[in-house]
């Protein structure tokens, strides 16, 4: 997942402040960037999270990720309006989420934290289990 991107050049000034457009095709071109260096590309990505400021700016990002994502159907997306973003001048912030390709060439979804052979969940839950940090027992009761 490669957390929301802004328009920046790389002085980490805003490219081409208030043009949905423009900010659209850098920040693509950043994107583009991260998913090859872990062995990505856009066919793989697998959901479009975007922030505007405006939706009025929509059928300009709309065009320019037409053509990145030219394939149907296209990845699933989600867009809302926002009050501003972090930087001034900025108009959009994208997030994507992708499925890397292992080095073997399949593909393999990741999921941080997890080990191989650790449980995901406890089996069932005790008393003992729903204690809180203070050592009072939750008020939920036992399933035995």
């Amino acid at each position: 997942m490669l957390a929301g991107q802004v328009a920046v050049d790389d002085d980490g000034k805003v490219v081409a402040p208030g043009d949905p457009g423009a900010q659209a095709e850098r920040i693509f071109e950043i994107v583009d960037g991260v998913l090859a260096a872990h062995g990505a590309r856009f066919d793989d990505v697998l959901h479009i999270r975007t922030f505007m400021t405006d939706l009025a700016d929509l059928p300009a990002y709309a065009a320019v990720r037409r053509r990145i994502f030219p394939g149907t159907p296209p990845p699933a997306s989600t867009t809302v309006e926002i009050s501003k973003l972090f930087l001034p001048g900025a108009v959009l912030e994208v997030e994507v989420t992708a499925v890397v390709r292992s080095r073997w060439g399949s593909r393999r979804l990741r999921f941080p934290g997890r080990r191989r052979g650790l449980p995901t969940a406890p089996a069932r839950t005790t008393r003992a289990s729903l204690r809180t940090a203070s050592g009072s027992s939750a008020s939920r009761p036992s399933d035995g």
